[in-house]
């Protein structure tokens, strides 16, 4: 996930989609390549779209979002 990062996320993403993307990140580096797409697919799967993608990483990854 890291590699395929632009270098200007944050033109592209609001302040608080940004925050997610980016602990979003640092979870799945955490993890082995088949397990961190396994986790993004099947997350994925549970959302219509990319906001409700991101509402749902914020609430189900580990930590308050101002805890960076």
């Amino acid at each position: 996930m890291n590699p395929s990062g632009t270098r200007k996320d944050e033109l592209l993403l609001s302040p608080d989609e940004f925050a997610i993307v980016h602990k979003l990140r640092r979870v799945l580096s955490g993890l082995d390549s088949h397990q961190a797409i396994d986790l993004l697919m099947s997350q994925l799967r549970k959302t219509k779209n990319n906001y409700e993608f991101l509402v749902q990483v914020s609430k189900t990854t580990p930590g308050s979002m101002d805890s960076d």
